[in-house]
């Protein structure tokens, strides 16, 4: 699960050009990965 964590926040820098990552976007994309997994 840690990776698939990793690999979604540095996908979504790569794809917003932005350096330091969104607290509520990393939230976000860890608790769609949770519910998805479920």
């Amino acid at each position: 699960m840690n990776q698939i964590s990793v690999a979604s926040v540095m996908m979504h820098l790569h794809m917003s050009k932005n350096i330091v990552p969104d607290n509520s976007m990393v939230r976000h994309m860890i608790l769609n990965s949770l519910r998805m997994y479920r």
